[in-house]
Protein backbone atom coordinates (compact mmCIF):
# COMPACT_ATOMS: atom_id res chain seq x y z
CA UNK A 1 0.00 0.00 0.00
CA UNK A 2 1.43 3.36 -1.06
CA UNK A 3 0.70 6.48 0.95
CA UNK A 4 1.70 10.12 0.82
CA UNK A 5 0.64 13.29 2.59
CA UNK A 6 1.52 16.97 2.46
CA UNK A 7 0.20 20.46 2.97
CA UNK A 8 0.80 23.64 1.02
CA UNK A 9 -0.56 27.12 0.48
CA UNK A 10 -2.20 28.38 -2.71
CA UNK A 11 -2.77 32.11 -2.26
CA UNK A 12 -5.08 32.47 0.75
CA UNK A 13 -6.18 28.83 0.83
CA UNK A 14 -4.25 26.06 2.55
CA UNK A 15 -4.34 22.55 1.10
CA UNK A 16 -3.91 19.50 3.30
CA UNK A 17 -3.88 16.26 1.39
CA UNK A 18 -3.16 12.59 1.64
CA UNK A 19 -3.19 9.74 -0.87
CA UNK A 20 -3.35 5.96 -0.49
CA UNK A 21 -3.14 3.24 -3.14
CA UNK A 22 -3.69 -0.49 -2.58
CA UNK A 23 -3.62 -3.49 -4.90
CA UNK A 24 -6.74 -4.79 -3.15
CA UNK A 25 -7.38 -8.32 -1.94
CA UNK A 26 -7.43 -10.18 -5.27
CA UNK A 27 -5.10 -8.57 -7.84
CA UNK A 28 -1.42 -9.51 -7.93
CA UNK A 29 -0.30 -6.07 -9.11
CA UNK A 30 -1.39 -2.50 -8.56
CA UNK A 31 -2.13 -0.86 -11.91
CA UNK A 32 -3.34 2.37 -10.26
CA UNK A 33 -1.05 5.36 -9.87
CA UNK A 34 -1.39 8.78 -8.28
CA UNK A 35 0.68 11.91 -7.94
CA UNK A 36 0.27 15.13 -5.98
CA UNK A 37 2.53 18.12 -6.54
CA UNK A 38 3.04 21.10 -4.28
CA UNK A 39 2.80 24.57 -5.88
CA UNK A 40 6.56 25.10 -6.19
CA UNK A 41 7.05 21.68 -7.74
CA UNK A 42 4.60 22.58 -10.48
CA UNK A 43 5.08 26.25 -11.24
CA UNK A 44 6.21 29.00 -8.86
CA UNK A 45 4.85 31.56 -11.31
CA UNK A 46 1.30 30.26 -11.15
CA UNK A 47 1.28 28.98 -7.55
CA UNK A 48 -0.72 25.94 -8.59
CA UNK A 49 -1.22 22.50 -7.09
CA UNK A 50 -1.87 19.43 -9.25
CA UNK A 51 -3.40 16.08 -8.24
CA UNK A 52 -3.69 13.10 -10.59
CA UNK A 53 -5.22 9.63 -10.26
CA UNK A 54 -5.02 7.02 -13.02
CA UNK A 55 -6.28 3.44 -13.36
CA UNK A 56 -4.74 1.03 -15.85
CA UNK A 57 -7.62 -0.48 -17.78
CA UNK A 58 -8.32 -4.04 -16.68
CA UNK A 59 -8.27 -6.54 -19.51
CA UNK A 60 -6.21 -4.25 -21.73
CA UNK A 61 -2.56 -5.08 -22.31
CA UNK A 62 -0.17 -2.70 -20.63
CA UNK A 63 -2.66 -1.06 -18.28
CA UNK A 64 0.03 -0.64 -15.65
CA UNK A 65 2.41 0.97 -18.15
CA UNK A 66 -0.31 3.30 -19.44
CA UNK A 67 -1.21 4.42 -15.92
CA UNK A 68 2.43 5.15 -15.14
CA UNK A 69 2.75 7.25 -18.29
CA UNK A 70 -0.33 9.25 -17.27
CA UNK A 71 1.03 10.05 -13.80
CA UNK A 72 4.55 10.78 -15.04
CA UNK A 73 3.78 12.80 -18.15
CA UNK A 74 0.63 14.78 -17.35
CA UNK A 75 2.35 16.91 -14.66
CA UNK A 76 5.14 17.68 -17.14
CA UNK A 77 2.67 18.65 -19.85
CA UNK A 78 0.64 20.84 -17.49
CA UNK A 79 3.75 22.53 -16.10
CA UNK A 80 5.09 23.32 -19.57
CA UNK A 81 1.69 24.40 -20.86
CA UNK A 82 1.09 26.69 -17.86
CA UNK A 83 4.47 28.33 -18.41
CA UNK A 84 3.46 29.17 -22.00
CA UNK A 85 0.06 30.64 -21.15
CA UNK A 86 -0.28 34.29 -22.13
CA UNK A 87 -3.29 34.91 -19.90
CA UNK A 88 -4.66 33.61 -16.62
CA UNK A 89 -8.37 33.64 -17.41
CA UNK A 90 -10.63 30.76 -16.38
CA UNK A 91 -11.13 29.86 -20.02
CA UNK A 92 -7.37 29.82 -20.66
CA UNK A 93 -6.78 27.29 -17.89
CA UNK A 94 -9.76 25.15 -18.91
CA UNK A 95 -8.47 25.02 -22.48
CA UNK A 96 -4.94 24.31 -21.27
CA UNK A 97 -6.10 21.28 -19.27
CA UNK A 98 -8.14 19.99 -22.20
CA UNK A 99 -5.19 20.28 -24.59
CA UNK A 100 -2.87 18.68 -22.02
CA UNK A 101 -5.06 15.58 -21.81
CA UNK A 102 -5.32 15.37 -25.60
CA UNK A 103 -1.52 15.51 -25.80
CA UNK A 104 -1.33 12.84 -23.10
CA UNK A 105 -3.67 10.61 -25.10
CA UNK A 106 -1.37 10.91 -28.09
CA UNK A 107 1.66 10.00 -25.99
CA UNK A 108 0.07 6.83 -24.60
CA UNK A 109 -1.25 5.84 -28.03
CA UNK A 110 2.08 6.40 -29.77
CA UNK A 111 3.94 4.52 -27.03
CA UNK A 112 1.77 1.48 -27.66
CA UNK A 113 1.97 1.65 -31.44
CA UNK A 114 5.74 2.25 -31.53
CA UNK A 115 6.67 -0.73 -29.41
CA UNK A 116 7.86 1.34 -26.44
CA UNK A 117 4.76 0.15 -24.61
CA UNK A 118 2.12 -2.48 -25.31
CA UNK A 119 -0.28 -2.18 -28.25
CA UNK A 120 -3.80 -1.40 -27.06
CA UNK A 121 -2.73 -0.16 -23.62
CA UNK A 122 -4.98 2.34 -21.93
CA UNK A 123 -5.82 4.07 -18.66
CA UNK A 124 -8.29 6.44 -17.07
CA UNK A 125 -7.36 9.84 -15.69
CA UNK A 126 -8.91 12.29 -13.27
CA UNK A 127 -6.86 15.39 -12.47
CA UNK A 128 -7.41 18.50 -10.38
CA UNK A 129 -5.52 21.76 -10.75
CA UNK A 130 -5.91 24.20 -7.84
CA UNK A 131 -5.04 27.77 -8.72
CA UNK A 132 -5.88 30.99 -6.94
CA UNK A 133 -8.80 29.62 -4.96
CA UNK A 134 -10.37 27.89 -7.97
CA UNK A 135 -10.53 24.19 -8.81
CA UNK A 136 -10.08 23.00 -12.39
CA UNK A 137 -10.99 19.34 -12.99
CA UNK A 138 -10.52 17.13 -16.05
CA UNK A 139 -11.33 13.46 -16.51
CA UNK A 140 -11.44 10.70 -19.10
CA UNK A 141 -12.84 7.28 -18.17
CA UNK A 142 -14.55 6.26 -14.93
CA UNK A 143 -12.14 7.40 -12.24
CA UNK A 144 -14.05 10.02 -10.30
CA UNK A 145 -13.81 13.39 -8.57
CA UNK A 146 -16.14 14.35 -5.72
CA UNK A 147 -16.73 17.54 -3.75
CA UNK A 148 -17.92 17.32 -0.15
CA UNK A 149 -19.46 20.68 0.74
CA UNK A 150 -21.87 21.48 3.58
CA UNK A 151 -22.42 17.79 4.22
CA UNK A 152 -23.35 16.98 0.60
CA UNK A 153 -21.24 14.72 -1.61
CA UNK A 154 -21.36 15.83 -5.24
CA UNK A 155 -19.78 13.99 -8.17
CA UNK A 156 -18.08 16.63 -10.32
CA UNK A 157 -16.51 14.30 -12.88
CA UNK A 158 -18.36 12.55 -15.71
CA UNK A 159 -18.26 8.77 -16.15
CA UNK A 160 -17.36 7.73 -19.69
CA UNK A 161 -19.07 4.33 -19.75
CA UNK A 162 -21.73 2.77 -21.89
CA UNK A 163 -24.26 2.73 -19.06
CA UNK A 164 -23.59 6.35 -18.07
CA UNK A 165 -24.03 7.43 -21.69
CA UNK A 166 -27.37 5.63 -21.88
CA UNK A 167 -28.48 7.42 -18.71
CA UNK A 168 -27.43 10.84 -20.04
CA UNK A 169 -29.47 10.13 -23.18
CA UNK A 170 -32.50 9.20 -21.09
CA UNK A 171 -32.53 5.55 -22.17
CA UNK A 172 -32.08 4.15 -18.65
CA UNK A 173 -32.58 5.63 -15.20
CA UNK A 174 -29.62 6.79 -13.12
CA UNK A 175 -30.35 4.14 -10.49
CA UNK A 176 -29.99 1.46 -13.18
CA UNK A 177 -26.44 2.42 -14.15
CA UNK A 178 -24.45 0.30 -11.70
CA UNK A 179 -26.27 -2.93 -12.53
CA UNK A 180 -26.28 -2.38 -16.29
CA UNK A 181 -24.18 -4.75 -18.49
CA UNK A 182 -22.29 -1.74 -19.91
CA UNK A 183 -21.44 -0.24 -16.51
CA UNK A 184 -17.73 -1.04 -16.85
CA UNK A 185 -17.58 -0.63 -20.65
CA UNK A 186 -15.54 2.51 -21.18
CA UNK A 187 -16.48 4.76 -24.08
CA UNK A 188 -13.40 6.95 -23.59
CA UNK A 189 -9.97 6.28 -22.12
CA UNK A 190 -6.41 7.57 -22.44
CA UNK A 191 -4.65 5.72 -25.26
CA UNK A 192 -7.63 5.10 -27.56
CA UNK A 193 -7.30 5.71 -31.28
CA UNK A 194 -10.67 7.42 -31.66
CA UNK A 195 -10.86 11.14 -30.97
CA UNK A 196 -11.63 11.80 -27.31
CA UNK A 197 -13.17 14.85 -25.70
CA UNK A 198 -12.09 15.26 -22.06
CA UNK A 199 -14.67 16.45 -19.55
CA UNK A 200 -13.56 19.72 -17.94
CA UNK A 201 -15.22 21.57 -15.07
CA UNK A 202 -14.23 24.47 -12.83
CA UNK A 203 -15.63 26.02 -9.66
CA UNK A 204 -14.60 28.36 -6.86
CA UNK A 205 -13.28 26.63 -3.75
CA UNK A 206 -14.66 27.44 -0.32
CA UNK A 207 -13.21 27.07 3.16
CA UNK A 208 -13.97 23.60 4.59
CA UNK A 209 -14.41 21.99 1.16
CA UNK A 210 -13.12 18.43 0.98
CA UNK A 211 -12.14 16.94 -2.40
CA UNK A 212 -11.84 13.27 -3.37
CA UNK A 213 -10.15 11.73 -6.41
CA UNK A 214 -10.55 7.97 -6.71
CA UNK A 215 -10.49 4.95 -9.00
CA UNK A 216 -13.46 2.68 -9.54
CA UNK A 217 -11.95 0.20 -7.09
CA UNK A 218 -13.61 2.41 -4.47
CA UNK A 219 -16.88 3.38 -6.13
CA UNK A 220 -17.69 -0.10 -7.47
CA UNK A 221 -17.62 -1.56 -3.97
CA UNK A 222 -18.52 1.25 -1.57
CA UNK A 223 -21.84 3.07 -1.84
CA UNK A 224 -21.73 6.86 -2.15
CA UNK A 225 -23.64 7.19 1.12
CA UNK A 226 -20.88 5.24 2.91
CA UNK A 227 -18.18 7.28 1.17
CA UNK A 228 -19.92 10.46 2.33
CA UNK A 229 -20.17 9.20 5.91
CA UNK A 230 -16.46 8.32 6.04
CA UNK A 231 -15.50 11.71 4.60
CA UNK A 232 -17.78 13.60 7.01
CA UNK A 233 -16.85 11.69 10.16
CA UNK A 234 -13.04 11.68 9.84
CA UNK A 235 -11.47 15.11 10.02
CA UNK A 236 -7.87 14.09 9.27
CA UNK A 237 -7.44 13.45 5.55
CA UNK A 238 -4.84 10.68 6.02
CA UNK A 239 -7.19 8.67 8.23
CA UNK A 240 -10.03 9.35 5.80
CA UNK A 241 -7.99 7.88 2.92
CA UNK A 242 -7.09 4.77 4.90
CA UNK A 243 -10.69 4.13 5.94
CA UNK A 244 -11.96 4.55 2.37
CA UNK A 245 -9.44 2.00 1.11
CA UNK A 246 -10.21 -0.35 4.00
CA UNK A 247 -13.91 -0.11 3.19
CA UNK A 248 -13.26 -1.19 -0.41
CA UNK A 249 -11.00 -4.04 0.63
CA UNK A 250 -13.44 -5.21 3.30
CA UNK A 251 -16.18 -5.29 0.64
CA UNK A 252 -14.16 -7.80 -1.39
CA UNK A 253 -11.22 -5.77 -2.67
CA UNK A 254 -11.77 -7.13 -6.16
CA UNK A 255 -9.82 -4.30 -7.80
CA UNK A 256 -6.95 -1.95 -7.11
CA UNK A 257 -8.14 1.09 -5.17
CA UNK A 258 -6.61 4.55 -5.01
CA UNK A 259 -7.83 7.72 -3.27
CA UNK A 260 -6.58 11.26 -2.74
CA UNK A 261 -8.38 13.42 -0.18
CA UNK A 262 -7.72 17.18 -0.20
CA UNK A 263 -8.88 19.50 2.58
CA UNK A 264 -9.33 23.22 1.95
CA UNK A 265 -8.88 25.67 4.81
CA UNK A 266 -8.47 29.42 5.17
CA UNK A 267 -10.57 32.37 3.97
CA UNK A 268 -12.89 31.58 1.08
Amino acid sequence: MAENKHNSNVYNLSLFWSGVSSKGEIRERNEDTFVALSPLALSPEYRSGLFVVSDGIGGHPGGEAASQIVSEKLPEIVRDSAARLKGQSIRAFRDMLRRAVLELNGLVLSSGLSGRGVAGMGATVVAVLVKGGRCFMVNVGDSRFYLLRNGRLLQKSRDHSGAALLARNGLIKSEEIQNHPEYNLLTKYIGMEDTIEPFVRTFRLKRADRLLLCTDGLTDLVAEMRIKDIMRENKECGRCCKLLVEAANSAGGFDNVTVIVIDISGPG
